[in-house]
């Protein structure tokens, strides 16, 4: 029941798509499993009965959560305008911090658009749970014996 919500109000974030009269949304802290293959189909899946040229880029940690809810992460829904003439991508770091889209133009010329976000103070497991945004970050960094904090690495 809880997954069936949190889709309904992605869905409402794409009604507004068209509601706004908007090509780019661009959010952060979604809070969305983006690397689960079904709720990326589902997303799009909504995308589709808007736009149905539109599409998506979201980023998400690399940690394993076994739900559709996680913590952090980040994503651009564009419409049709734009899904010819754009490349899309992730962080690199699987740290789930950005996402960007670039548009192309005429002459060659390009304009990038990123979406990013910086996670919170250092919380403990105790006050705040395992699968905060800082915890998966901190996690991936303690795997790749990368030592400092996930505000001050990257």
């Amino acid at each position: 029941m809880k997954n069936v919500k949190r889709v309904e109000k992605i869905s409402g974030v794409i009604a507004t798509f068209r509601k706004w009269d908007t090509n780019i949304i661009c959010l952060a802290e979604t809070q969305c499993a983006w690397e689960n293959f079904t709720v990326r189909n589902k997303v799009t899946e909504e995308i589709k009965k808007v736009d149905r040229y539109g599409n998506m880029v979201g980023s998400s940690s690399s940690v394993a959560c076994g739900d559709i809810y996680k913590p952090g992460g980040t994503a651009t829904f564009y419409d049709g305008n734009w899904a010819g003439r754009l490349k899309k991508g992730v962080d690199p770091h699987k740290l789930g911090r950005w996402s960007y889209v670039t548009l192309s133009g005429r002459n060659n010329t390009h304009f990038t658009i990123i979406i990013g976000y910086r996670c919170c103070r250092k919380k403990t497991v105790a006050t705040a749970g395992i699968i905060t945004s800082y915890m998966q970050q901190e996690r991936i960094l303690r795997q790749r014996k990368i030592t400092g904090t996930p505000q001050k690495i990257y």
